[in-house]
């Protein structure tokens, strides 16, 4: 017989229901086996799972386990702001925006919640750091069906990461960015070393003066045609706008707005503190709302697909 396991909806970066990215969050992890977590994520088929485990420290709450349709992740922005927000709503959590913590495979997540404002904070755990060569700017053209000259020069030479890793394109207008047309025939699997094997993020820093950036996010080859919001994503952008000088010492605070092309606007608050030219903390936080709940059959072992 199948056990049952509760799980939650939740709609993340968004204070409005039908908004945002939605979530499902499984409160009781230690009751799934690993490989059912997967299948579990690939049934659900959003752009992310999260599993909730009973603490690893001490000094923690939960510990988070995240999951895509097509595998794991050691972060991730909208499952941590959506677990956040259901561990205030079931009591298990200050909200009064006292600190606590969460862990995750990538580390230790500062976290607060505001019941006042519905606002929950996640400091990252990683700063976000270069890695590998992105994609020639010739080859996230035909990705996106755009040409070179809808793009800011010079091109990205680096993939960034916050855990996961990201390859970024800079277009001029936001109208530009409304028109992608992704060819996903362009993305192999994240890692592969093949064509673009990263999540791609085009962003356009056309009202940067009034602290807003506008972005889309693109993963077909992991099951995720488009991203309404993508947590990680602003993190690992800070670290590129930091190499672009963009950043100032002290405290920034920019508003990312996300998913408008998909019906699901959201909005990500990304501050950024610089000291002495060094970019030592990043943080994002936004409302998420619930939409659900329910059980979960999940199969006992004698059925797992091999």
């Amino acid at each position: 017989m199948p056990n049952t396991t509760a799980y939650l909806i939740y709609d993340v970066f968004t204070d409005t229901p039908f908004g945002g990215n939605p979530l499902a969050i499984f409160t009781h992890g230690e009751d799934i086996a690993s490989h059912h977590m997967q299948a579990i994520a690939r049934e659900m088929n959003l752009s992310e799972t999260v599993f909730l485990f009973a603490p690893t420290s001490d000094h923690a709450t939960a510990h988070l386990r995240i999951f895509m349709p097509n595998g794991e992740l050691p972060f991730a922005g909208h499952p941590t702001i959506g677990s956040i927000a259901a561990l205030a709503d079931s009591g298990l959590v200050p909200d009064d925006g006292r600190d606590f913590h969460l862990t995750c495979e990538a580390g230790t997540i500062i976290c607060s919640f505001d019941n006042d404002t519905r606002i929950a904070k996640a400091i990252a755990p990683v700063l976000p750091y270069a890695v590998g060569t992105a994609p020639a700017r010739a080859e996230i053209a035909k990705a996106t069906g755009l040409t070179d000259q809808d793009f800011v020069n010079p091109p990205i030479n680096n993939l960034w990461s916050s855990g996961p890793r990201f390859a970024f394109a800079e277009v001029k207008t936001t109208d530009t960015l409304h028109a992608i047309d992704i060819n996903s025939s362009c993305f192999t699997p994240i890692g592969s070393g093949q064509m673009i094997d990263a999540a791609l993020i085009v962003f356009c820093l056309a009202a940067y003066d009034d602290n807003i950036i506008h972005v889309r996010s693109f993963s077909p080859s992991e099951g995720i045609a488009e991203d309404p919001a993508t947590g990680s994503a602003a993190v690992a952008l800070s670290g590129l706008l930091h190499a672009k000088g963009l950043l100032p010492n002290g405290q920034k605070r920019i508003l990312i707005h996300q998913g408008m092309k998909m019906g699901r606007p959201s909005q990500i608050m990304l501050t950024t503190i610089v000291e002495n030219e060094t970019l030592i903390e990043v943080s994002i936080a936004g409302a998420a709302v619930r939409m659900a709940e329910g059980r979960f059959l999940v199969p006992d072992e004698a059925s797992h697909p091999h």
